[in-house]
């Protein structure tokens, strides 16, 4: 179980290990935001659903990130990747935003490329719905 510590706006802020993704340092600490305590089960849902998410989608949502920075950043160069996971050399994450419980297990994830922009993707079920610079979601 995750210990939250709440700003007086009532914001809540945790910390969770990832199972895959690393920051840019190479950590596995990850930082969990939380819009009322009312939301901490779910933040765990969201949590036990990212560190469970299947190879096949990670390939995804690296292959994502490859077309993504290949498309809007194209003077920046990297090499041909044996696999897309390769792209993780090249950018780091560090904390998970959730949805809302209406929406089902749905979270962003958020971080920063080399390239010198944020990047995040969001999730929603199994399905990654966005991956780009333009993630969080509209309240």
């Amino acid at each position: 179980m995750i210990k939250f510590n709440y700003a007086p706006d009532g914001i809540g802020e945790g910390i969770f290990k990832s199972r895959y993704f690393r920051d840019d340092m190479g950590e596995d600490e990850f930082l969990v935001y939380i819009f009322s305590k009312n939301y901490a089960k779910y933040a765990e849902e969201c949590i036990q659903h990212f560190n469970a998410l299947p190879e096949s989608v990670i390939n995804d949502i690296c292959q994502m990130i490859i077309d993504y920075v290949k498309q809007d950043y194209e003077d920046f160069s990297f090499p041909a990747f044996g696999k897309p996971t390769e792209i993780l050399n090249y950018c780091g994450f560090g904390s998970l935003e959730i949805g809302y419980p209406k929406h089902g297990i749905s979270y962003v994830i958020q971080g920063e490329g080399d390239w010198g922009e944020m990047i995040g993707f969001v999730v929603t079920e199994d399905t990654v719905t966005y991956v780009g610079k333009n993630y969080l979601p509209n309240r």
